[in-house]
């Protein structure tokens, strides 16, 4: 009987997730290759923060560079659209990007690691 409690223990405990800022790229030289190749490549100006691709949903690619203190930059591909903001403060980034995440359907894992990632 006590076995049997040991293994319930057991099996409830759960393993933090480690949050990922690179999703649908291999690796960050892949991320600066898909700049080049069609984002905009002022975002190369930054210090690499965040990507997202994806080849279902709404939004197709999300890069976002830090450019200083409290400036950020990042470029979204949509399927109806493209869009570079050079200069935006981190509130201003939550406020304009997490709504578009959650409206389009984005895995939610990949929204709480576009949070984190800004909020460190």
């Amino acid at each position: 009987m006590e076995n049997s409690k040991k293994k319930k223990k057991e099996e409830k405990e759960v393993v933090e997730r480690q949050h990922c800022n690179t999703w649908g790229y291999r690796n960050p030289d892949e991320v600066v290759q898909d700049i080049l190749g069609g984002i905009h490549e002022s975002l190369l100006r930054g210090y690499y923060v965040f990507a997202y691709r994806s080849n279902e949903g709404e939004i197709k690619r999300l890069i976002v560079s830090r450019t200083g203190q409290d400036e950020w930059m990042y470029g979204m591909v949509t399927s109806g659209w493209t869009c570079l903001f050079p200069s935006v403060t981190r509130d201003g980034l939550l406020s304009l990007v997490v709504p578009d995440l959650v409206s389009k359907k984005v895995n939610k894992d990949i929204i709480e690691d576009f949070k984190y990632y800004i909020l460190q």
